[in-house]
């Protein structure tokens, strides 16, 4: 039986490059990444502040599947391919996967 995983990745544009990033984002990385067999959703939020972080985003992945080392594994080698093609706008070198954890149930305020 598939389980829910939840892929967190860091990235960041590059200085002065925030429009562009978003626009590849939001046009090209998104849907190559829904193609990934296992993947069923994709959400990014902005870093707040001034720390290390601050300007960074953080793309959440939700991934259905029996074992999250596969799909990683074809992000992995999707990456920089034209299934998946890499930005010049990203930072490459803060930009990597933080984490991947099997999701528990969701709890809301009140239950």
């Amino acid at each position: 039986m598939a389980g829910t995983f939840l892929l967190m990745v860091r990235s960041q544009p590059k200085p002065g490059k925030e429009a562009e990033f978003t626009a590849y984002y939001d046009d090209r990385h998104v849907p190559d990444l829904l193609a990934v067999p296992g993947v069923v959703s994709a959400r990014r939020f902005k870093v707040l502040g001034d720390g290390d972080w601050g300007g960074a985003f953080i793309g959440l992945y939700e991934v259905e599947a029996d074992d999250i080392g596969p799909v990683v594994a074809e992000l992995q080698g999707r990456m920089g391919t034209e299934k998946m093609p890499r930005s010049d706008d990203v930072d490459s070198q803060h930009t990597f996967i933080v984490t991947a954890i099997e999701a528990m149930p969701l709890r809301r305020a009140g239950e």
